[in-house]
């Protein structure tokens, strides 16, 4: 499940930055941050 879950964050994002514009960036950035609320994707401290 965990490789599934990077695989998808991979082609997530990579479909967002390529449509990403002036217009789109913030939610593009939304959309990033999602994923660091899933355990193992965020800074460990």
């Amino acid at each position: 499940m965990e490789r599934q879950l990077a695989n998808d964050y991979e082609t997530t994002m990579t479909r967002a930055l390529s449509a990403l514009n002036a217009d789109n960036a913030k939610d593009v950035q939304a959309l990033a941050a999602l994923f660091e609320r899933v355990r193992g994707y965020g800074y460990v401290t």
